[in-house]
């Protein structure tokens, strides 16, 4: 171990002397322009037989030392790699003396651009290894030991492949603490109120996963203060901190998934915003999102109800375009049909005008559509007032019902306001299809009576048939007095598997832990069967519940 802190230190300090003999940070360079090949061959070429003297003949290093002030940095490395190639074992180590020279004055920028773009014929080796000590002098640690892997795992004979696994070693014990993860919740601010219900769900999932594995579980806990760059600072301070993972934030995930995808930090946010996990391939994000109701809720009515044909009733608000919208698409992937869909405003208690559009009621029979002949309608005797004179005789319309199931995605308070007017316009027997956000006390309240043949998906149920989810349930109860909700329920899976993942055997880095997350794996939760996409969204296996004899019961499937 001696040895080994010894080489580290005569590393870095190497690096730092370099990084401050090189020049000042300039900003992100353009892709480099490679020289014509032609102009390469001319530089390197032997001169012909009795052009010039053989003093004049010069070798690929010669060249490349020449033109190093003056030529591209591409045509400068491309002739050292030529000259690497052409030198003989004596030869080598000067080749390479002067080429890390040269390398320790080019910019970490310039040499990630170049690795990004250029083919073999650069020194691609000598570049990994001075951009990962590079990397450790500014004290990216993550991507010092993502470059040194690269190196010993693309070139392991390269000369200084043992010092880039000695040196990784040395920062993996660094940069990775395995029992120690964080934790970002806005435990202040504006979001407090969902902070503290996640906090709740944490500390049960320390108590259950220090059980079982037999040690302490230590978790940082951070108050992002439901800031976006206070939650940035917070991953700051939790990568220094040398945790394996970061779990959370809510709310402020677009910031913190950043600033952990610039550092190479594992994080999994407790967000419904699905391009915040395309951050990076250190981002995941674990909760429930629309796109996943909406797919859920269209493949259980077209599929286990056998429903075809559709209608929408939704309120001119994001969450209810943003819903339509997305069911809409889930529907016709399916192939079912949405026959109509209907809007509302949101200070509406009235939707008489909607259900009668969906119905057929609200616009009045074009005159050639009418009966012609009133004789056949009609029964002229009893049209006939005590004057002789024909009564006006009214006949009530029946309304079309041409779908067999009704989408509102809307709270339960409007709900239980929409739900008895259906009933009134004989809009009876349909499914009716809601969100999460129906699972709720108030639509039982307010809509008991008209609550038949409901559908409403969630991610966590307290009486679910999942062993796993009643048993936290009510593991929860005991601990806080009162039942968990999908927010607690994510929060405590969310931790343990993060946990669970970092604890197995051959997770020794956070890179390593970012592979075992996005291995296409599954993970059995109390939310169910949970496993990330290539994008690191997850796709969960959600309930479905209904109301039966006053109350919520889960669906048999």
């Amino acid at each position: 171990m001696k040895n080994r802190v010894v080489v580290l230190a005569v590393l870095v300090l190497a690096c730092m002397l370099a990084a401050c003999a090189g020049k000042k940070s300039l900003p992100e360079p353009e892709q480099p322009v490679l020289p014509p090949v032609a102009q390469l061959e001319e530089a390197v070429a032997p001169v012909q037989a009795g052009e010039a003297d053989t003093q004049d003949l010069k070798t690929p290093l010669e060249v490349a030392r020449t033109l190093e002030g003056s030529a591209d940095m591409v045509e400068v490395l491309r002739l050292y790699n030529a000259a690497l190639n052409a030198a003989s074992d004596v030869e080598r180590s000067e080749v390479e003396a002067h080429l890390n020279r040269y390398l320790a004055t080019q910019e970490s920028a310039s040499l990630a651009a170049l690795l990004q773009s250029e083919g073999e014929l650069i020194p691609r080796g000598a570049m990994m290894y001075r951009l990962g000590l590079n990397y450790a002098a500014q004290n990216n640690n993550q991507q010092a030991v993502d470059m040194f892997s690269a190196l010993v795992d693309g070139y392991p004979d390269h000369s200084d492949a043992d010092n880039a696994r000695e040196i990784n070693l040395l920062l993996k014990e660094h940069l990775f603490k395995k029992s120690t993860v964080g934790c970002l919740l806005p435990l202040s601010g504006r979001f407090s109120v969902f902070g503290e219900r996640a906090l709740k769900g944490i500390e049960l999932a320390i108590l259950d996963l220090s059980r079982e594995y037999s040690q302490n579980i230590k978790v940082i806990i951070k108050d992002t203060r439901s800031e976006d760059q206070q939650s940035a600072r917070s991953v700051d301070d939790l990568a220094a901190q040398r945790v394996a993972g970061i779990a959370g934030p809510i709310i402020t995930a677009a910031s913190a998934g950043v600033r952990a995808q610039e550092l190479g930090v594992p994080l999994i946010a407790l967000t419904q915003k699905s391009q915040i996990a395309r951050a990076g391939e250190y981002v995941f994000s674990n909760f429930l999102t629309p796109e996943m109701q909406a797919q859920a809720l269209a493949a259980y009515a077209t599929r286990a109800l056998g429903v075809k044909r559709f209608a929408m009733l939704y309120p001119e608000d994001r969450y209810g375009r943003t819903y339509m919208n997305l069911f809409w698409d889930r529907v016709h992937e399916m192939g079912g049909e949405i026959v109509g869909a209907e809007s509302y405003r949101n200070d509406q208690t009235d939707f008489s005008d909607a259900i009668k559009k969906l119905t057929g009621l609200f616009y009045p029979v074009p005159e050639d559509l009418k009966p012609k002949d009133e004789g056949d309608a009609f029964d002229i005797a009893r049209n006939l007032g005590e004057d002789g004179a024909k009564a006006e005789v009214e006949e009530e319309e029946e309304p079309i019902v041409d779908f067999t199931a009704v989408f509102i995605p809307d709270a339960p308070s409007k709900v239980g306001l929409i739900l008895p007017q259906l009933a009134y316009h004989d809009v009876n027997g349909c499914y009716l299809l809601g969100t999460n956000i129906w699972h709720d006390p108030m639509l039982i309240d307010n809509a008991r009576r008209y609550a038949k043949k409901t559908v409403i998906t969630d991610g966590f149920f307290v009486g679910s048939r999942n062993p796993a989810a009643r048993r936290f349930a009510e593991d929860f109860r005991s601990l806080h007095g009162k039942y968990p909700g999908f927010i607690e329920a994510a929060a405590y899976d969310t931790l343990c598997m993060m946990v669970r993942t970092v604890m197995e055997p051959g997770v020794d880095s956070r890179s390593s832990l970012r592979e075992a997350l996005s291995g296409r794996r599954v993970y059995e939760g109390v939310t169910g069967r949970t496993l990330f996409d290539p994008d690191g969204n997850a796709q969960k296996e959600l309930v479905f519940l209904t109301v039966k004899k006053g109350e919520f019961v889960e669906i048999t499937r």
